[in-house]
């Protein structure tokens, strides 16, 4: 069964982890389900824009320094945006 897709759909370009999810994650089994591009527009849509960051697994002073950072762009967001408009 074809999927349906809405004519406003946009249809990004490939993305490794929808494409080819065995690049990210190679201990995958062989035959992971691939998905089409557009076949999942939301999720698609979310990662497009959703910030990635390495995870530093190894590393908790790089941890803590990105929560830092971030504990204080949220705290001072409206001083950002009055400081820096668009």
């Amino acid at each position: 069964m074809k999927p349906q897709i809405s004519p406003t759909s946009r249809v990004s370009e490939p993305d490794t982890l929808f494409d080819a999810p065995n690049e990210l994650f190679p201990l995958l089994p062989e035959g992971w389900p691939r998905y089409r591009p557009g076949q999942f527009p939301r999720a698609e849509h979310l990662h497009r824009h959703t910030l990635k960051l390495p995870v530093p697994h190894d590393n908790d002073d790089l941890a803590d320094a990105y929560l830092q950072a971030f504990t204080k762009v949220l705290s001072n967001y409206r001083d950002l945006k009055e400081a820096h408009p668009v």
